[in-house]
């Protein structure tokens, strides 16, 4: 209508009306029309705001996509749109947060005095205020330092806070933002300004001085931040081991889980340290027997007695448990020896998450090929996909070694799911025996027959058994299949 001389004043009513046809085209229409009358679309604001509150969950739906699709011009509705946050149902309520981000900075001064009230000890990463602000990413830095100022004692400040550490900007106006907070006189605030600064620093190295001196700090919410950075930073951390073992006599509960869980990144192969953590595992509850299973894992050689500890904790039937030892006993390898009779009892645990995580170790753990083999085979039929997929995958890890099993994988093409990871695995294994790949010529799935194809043009002459099979091929509905099918029989020329 715009060519024909109506303006955007005189198109907006019309359009809105449109919005409202029981014709899905002419919906749609109306909504590319408004957001193509920019910036003029900013009078269609209000009408929108009022839909928000329409009955209809689908004009709801319309007019927050229409106001994210908008972006800055529609950056009155967005009190609007946090005020029918808290009323949505989960969908709409993710509608919504994706509106925000697509507006941008726009939203970000309202987001952040909706949290201004928010009791402290409830604002973390995971508060939806958290989120929209980290999905906008380094476009919110301005918008956030400035606010570290305007709200220095708030849930908007340390949502700031918060916020800066999930985009992790590493630039110095940041981490200069940042800084003044490390001396709040709230704990809360220096907790989150030093998780945020290591986030924004290009090199967290340098910060161990200040993370140390943080570990000290009189309040347990900043000793558990300091640890909690620390773990951040990995091996890179070790210059730091004093001052974290001395943190697993602290008196707060919180801050020892830390300590177990920074330990665990440090890569040590200090058996006295190990030894120090299994002693935790004495009447300990469900989530420090698993922070200190996961521990044990990052160390690069346990003692005998700690690897026989992890193997006493299978005894406590809780499935994430028993799959973190089987994860900590895969990374020990060949050095977790003792827990090969538990490993294999495990293959018949009932729940498909402890087989699969015990046939991973075992195939780490076990140095005798011929049993590793014979116990990857035995799980290709089990009823369970991920088992079946882990036994496949860890088959072609052993490359050539696993030819044995070249019938039972061959076999796993009569499952779908299968289908895939049996291909990755054989591709790595190059099984020789040509009327294998014969018999998969033929498979529902044309992506297995042209990977068959694949193989036999291959072997070349030594594929002339499947020349009949492959002829066959040349007439097949894909054609990429037909083309790879006449590679391979010119291949036995």
């Amino acid at each position: 209508m715009n060519r024909i001389g109506y303006d955007g004043e005189r198109m907006l009513p019309l359009l809105l009306s449109a919005l409202d046809s029981e014709e899905p085209g002419l919906r749609q229409e109306a909504l590319s029309g408004i957001l193509s009358l920019r910036p003029d679309a900013r009078a269609a604001v209000p009408h929108l705001i009022e839909r928000l509150s329409a009955e209809d969950p689908a004009k709801r739906e319309q007019a927050i996509d229409l106001l994210g699709r908008m972006g800055d011009d529609s950056a009155a509705a967005v009190p609007g749109l946090i005020a029918a946050l808290g009323q949505a149902e989960k969908d709409e309520r993710q509608l919504i947060q994706n509106a925000l981000v697509e507006m941008g900075p726009a939203s970000i001064p309202a987001v952040l005095e909706s949290a201004r009230d928010i009791p402290l000890a409830k604002l973390s990463g995971e508060n939806w205020q958290a989120e929209c602000v980290g999905s906008i990413g380094i476009q919110a830095v301005p918008s956030l330092t400035r606010a570290l100022k305007q709200h220095p004692g708030n849930g908007a400040g340390l949502l700031s806070l918060i916020s800066l550490q999930k985009i992790g900007d590493k630039s110095p106006t940041t981490r200069q933002a940042i800084l003044p907070s490390l001396e709040h006189d709230q704990a809360i605030f220096r907790g989150a300004a030093l998780s945020a600064l290591v986030a924004s620093t290009a090199k967290p190295n340098s910060l161990m001085p200040r993370l140390q001196a943080a570990m000290g700090d009189s309040n347990s919410l900043v000793r558990q931040a300091a640890m909690n950075a620390l773990a951040s930073l990995g091996s890179s951390a070790k210059g730091a081991t004093t001052a974290l073992v001395n943190s697993l006599d602290d008196k707060d509960a919180a801050v020892q889980l830390s300590a177990i869980r920074a330990i665990g990144k440090l890569e040590s192969d200090d058996s006295a340290l190990a030894e120090r953590l299994v002693k935790f595992l004495d009447g300990a509850n469900e989530e420090t027997r698993l922070a200190v299973v996961v521990s044990l894992g990052g160390f690069r050689k346990l003692p005998d007695s700690a690897v026989n500890s992890l193997v006493g904790v299978l005894e406590v039937e809780h499935a994430e448990t028993q799959s973190a030892v089987f994860g900590a006993l895969a990374k020990l390898g060949s050095s977790a020896k003792p827990a090969l009779p538990a490993l294999n009892t495990a293959l018949n645990h009932d729940n498909e998450s402890v087989r699969a995580s015990a046939l991973n170790a075992l195939a780490k753990v076990e140095s005798n090929e011929g049993k590793l083999l014979n116990a990857l085979q035995a799980k290709l039929g089990d009823k369970a996909a991920e088992v079946r997929h882990t036994a496949i995958r860890e088959l072609g890890e052993l490359g050539s070694d696993a030819r044995p099993a070249g019938p039972a994988l061959f076999a796993r093409f009569d499952t779908s799911d299968d289908r895939q990871v049996t291909m990755e695995a054989l591709r790595k294994i190059r099984v020789r025996d040509v009327q294998l790949y014969i018999s998969i010529l033929h498979n529902e799935e044309p992506l297995v027959r042209f990977f068959a194809c694949q193989a036999l043009r291959r072997a070349g002459k030594n594929a002339k058994p499947a020349e009949e099979e492959l002829r066959k091929l040349q007439k097949d509905s894909y054609d990429f299949v037909r083309r790879e099918a006449r590679r391979a029989l010119e291949a036995l020329r």
